[in-house]
């Protein structure tokens, strides 16, 4: 897990949510997934929960989460702090970025936190600068860079998936200027530590 040590904002933290739908607002965040990576593309950390989204989960078919799952589960207020900093310091990487910064934007507006001027380098559009085709879904693109993603489809999973796709591009995305995407803001480490749900438990 990431603890409370000084992280350097040369590191990467990728991020996935699944939600109840598309639409950041009407819909809701039904799970997140970081994992975070050092300057070298090295995993150092992960932390993922799910989330009662205060309705039903929506399709279950397509993120395996069923209503039974966010029972007891955190809403996003009572890991908003947490989870902000947690990606404090370090570029934000999603793939199909605009997604999952719509939903990140929204969530946090809605207890007060302004995050519309963020940036997301998107490991989609990544992929695509790099020659990677011509399907740039994450599974193409996994496929493509021989990265296994078992999970597909859990937010850490795929999270992670997405971290480990920019992770290999680098080498080809030299002057690609999305890459100079500022750090997420920095945020005080929360007194307490948000007590998560995550699949399985």
């Amino acid at each position: 897990m990431i603890g409370s040590a000084p992280m350097t904002g040369t590191d990467w933290v990728a991020i996935d949510v699944e939600t109840t739908g598309l639409s950041p607002e009407r819909d809701r965040i039904v799970e997140i997934g970081l994992v975070r990576f050092d300057p070298q593309g090295r995993e150092i950390g992960s932390w993922a929960t799910i989330l009662d989204p205060g309705r039903d989960p929506g399709p279950t078919e397509i993120h395996g989460i069923r209503p039974a799952d966010i029972a007891g589960a955190p809403r996003f207020d009572q890991v908003a702090h947490e989870l902000v900093w947690r990606l404090g310091g370090a570029r934000l990487i999603a793939h199909n970025a605009g997604f999952d910064r719509g939903f990140l934007v929204a969530e946090l507006g809605r207890v007060g936190s302004d995050w519309s001027a963020a940036r997301l380098v998107c490991s989609m559009r990544a992929s695509r600068h790099a020659g990677i085709g011509p399907r740039n879904t994450l599974g193409a693109c996994c496929a493509a860079l021989g990265i296994a993603n078992p999970a597909a489809h859990s937010a850490l999973a795929d999270a992670r998936a997405a971290g480990q796709v920019l992770m290999a591009l680098l080498p080809r995305l030299r002057g690609y200027r999305e890459l100079d995407a500022p750090a997420a803001p920095w945020a005080p480490a929360p007194g307490r530590l948000a007590v998560t749900r995550t699949r399985g438990r």
